[in-house]
């Protein structure tokens, strides 16, 4: 028997068979639905500019900013090219608010943590594409920048007080704490109100 074989009861079941016998080799895999070549053909484009706002499928709506071409975004989360700062603050502000998810929550299904796969629709709902000629659109911009730069401070706070012990659960949990009570997080809610009334 070989070190990727299995034997049971005089039988032996060779259990790499299954990525042999595929028709898809390791780099297909990699690549699983183009996901990643996406990202690269994206990363290639000399017209684009590298900024992406990355967010989350399942819970509370979470979404950053990333503004490198080197960043390979993971399975688990969802990107959406932008055309500027100004853009990729406007749809941040907007995923990261808490109306944004009571208006998706109806849509989404429910797992045993709550509502689940935003990603699913989130682009269901009224959101318009960023307009720079629109005052509320600029408003929302410049609220989620504004956001976003306290958010940062925060959490920079938070690493200096505990160190390495602040895991993403903790970070998560102190920064919508914050964004709930400050006054940068509540004009962010009002204005996103405004958009999807």
């Amino acid at each position: 028997m070989g070190p990727f074989s299995v034997g049971t009861t005089g039988t032996t079941v060779n259990i790499l068979a299954p990525l042999v016998n595929n028709s898809k080799n390791l780099l297909q895999w990699l690549d699983y639905h183009g996901k990643l070549s996406a990202q690269l053909e994206w990363r290639k484009n000399d017209k684009s500019t590298p900024i992406r706002v990355v967010y989350t499928a399942s819970g509370q709506p979470t979404a950053a900013i990333i503004d490198t071409h080197d960043a390979i975004i993971d399975y688990t989360l969802f990107w959406s090219p932008c055309r500027d700062n100004q853009e990729a603050h406007y749809v941040l502000a907007i995923i990261n608010s808490c109306i944004l998810y009571e208006t998706a929550k109806p849509l989404m299904a429910k797992g045993q943590f709550g509502a689940r796969h935003l990603q699913k629709h989130l682009w269901k709902l009224s959101i318009p594409e960023y307009d720079a000629a629109n005052r509320l659109h600029q408003k929302i911009a410049t609220a989620g920048q504004a956001a976003a730069s306290g958010a940062d401070q925060q959490l920079q706070n938070l690493y200096e007080q505990r160190g390495d012990t602040v895991s993403t659960t903790i970070a998560r949990r102190e920064l919508r704490e914050w964004l709930a009570q400050s006054d940068e997080g509540k004009q962010v809610e009002t204005l996103v109100k405004q958009l999807l009334a």
